[in-house]
């Protein structure tokens, strides 16, 4: 079980009244994502605990229940202007692949959910974008949101180019999410006799189908800008 809840986390972080671009797309959250080895569970659980008190101790979160209660140690200022110094610092990858990967989700987040508009935020999205993505960050639903934020700043060529990286990373990303859904069912002889397997399955499905409305958004959008 270890294996499959640490698979992936996700925190949902509404937005404010300063960002509603659409209403047809759900809200965007933020993924953890610990890097797991079958062929070595044991270390593995321990590297995730290792990483997890890591983030505690960084004031970063480490699950929606963190998230929640602590909500106002993270402050996007301060993620923001030490995160180039806190990731150079980091010589163990262990460390330095969760920092990048949630300390820039938590900033496109913020930025995405600004009213700021210009060059600065436009480029401080992309670049987080970039980070994340880097990290096994893999987020269509911050693409999606970064995407219609930025577009307006980027010539055509340019954010043309945007989507379509970021449709084929998001492709690629739910081929390996329906790959996980269906090796917990077919571990499992009958999931729907354990409540335990059956939440963790309701919770997969439909972080599956929304970003599944995130990549369809990114295709639509890429279909009436660039073709």
């Amino acid at each position: 079980m270890n294996y499959l809840i640490s698979l992936l986390l996700v925190i949902s972080l509404p937005l404010s009244n300063a960002y509603c671009q659409t209403d047809s797309l759900p809200m965007p959250v933020l993924k953890l994502s610990y890097t797991f080895d079958k062929l070595n569970p044991i270390q593995s659980t321990q590297n995730e605990n290792l990483q997890k008190s890591f983030l505690d101790s960084i004031c970063l979160p480490t699950s929606n229940i963190n998230y929640q209660i602590n909500k106002e140690k993270f402050n996007y200022q301060r993620i923001d202007s030490s995160y180039e110094s806190v990731a150079s610092s980091l010589k163990e990858n262990l460390h330095k692949d969760i920092y990048k990967q949630i300390a820039s989700q938590i900033l496109v987040l913020h930025f995405i959910d600004s009213s700021y508009v210009g060059k600065e935020t436009n480029e401080k999205i992309y670049k987080y974008m970039e980070e994340m993505t880097k990290n096994n960050g893999i987020n269509p639903g911050l693409y999606a949101y970064g995407l219609l934020k930025i577009g307006s700043f980027y010539s055509g060529i340019g954010i043309c180019s945007m989507y379509k990286k970021y449709i084929t990373i998001s492709d690629d990303y739910l081929e390996k999410r329906k790959t996980q859904i269906d090796e917990v069912k077919h571990n499992f002889t009958n999931p729907r006799d354990d409540k335990v397997i059956k939440i963790l399955l309701g919770v997969m499905e439909r972080d599956l189908n929304r970003d599944i409305q995130f990549v369809d958004h990114l295709k639509s959008r890429f279909e009436i800008l660039c073709k």
